[in-house]
């Protein structure tokens, strides 16, 4: 038994090894319901509402077309390998199991490419109360994939956020 954990450990050190995971290389970071992880995968800076914080429909701007408010998420487009003349491209939000990226408003920098951006999305209907899973997806110049999960509760409910 001894001799197979031994193999099996070593196995899984190989792999590690070949998969690469040294400080050069980012680790696509997760935050999974019910944990809380401050840390952000490279390039993202900020999101918004906080994870595991609790908001109420109106914090996060429902019916309303903003530019900036709702759920949100920051980039550094020029961090490590960059992402690339068109970052936004690259860019996908997902709130619940709706890819919502289409509906959202990015707000960049006015330089050309851009160094930075937030893209936020305000639903046009109240939420549930219950909690909302919300991941955001992209990649680098490289073509390196990153996926960043967080949670937060809606405090309200529907009826209750209707005039």
């Amino acid at each position: 038994m001894k001799r197979l954990t031994l193999a099996v450990l070593l196995l899984i050190s190989l792999i590690a090894a070949a998969c690469g995971g040294g400080d050069d290389e980012p680790t696509p970071t997760y935050t999974v319901p019910g944990g809380i992880n401050t840390s952000l995968p490279r390039h993202l800076t900020a999101v918004a509402p906080e994870p595991e914080s609790t908001v109420t429909n109106a914090n996060l701007h429902v019916g309303e077309q903003v530019a900036s408010g709702g759920i949100c998420a920051s980039f550094d487009f020029t961090v490590g390998e960059g992402m690339g003349e068109s970052p936004t491209e690259h860019v996908t939000l997902v709130v619940g199991l709706e890819d919502v990226t289409d509906s959202a408003v990015w707000t960049v920098t006015a330089s050309e490419p851009p160094t930075g951006g937030t893209i936020c999305y305000a639903s046009p209907q109240p939420f549930d109360a219950a909690e909302q899973l919300v991941t955001v997806r992209y990649s680098d110049s490289t073509d390196r994939q990153f996926i960043y999960n967080w949670q937060f509760t809606i405090a309200e409910s529907v009826a209750s956020a209707r005039p």
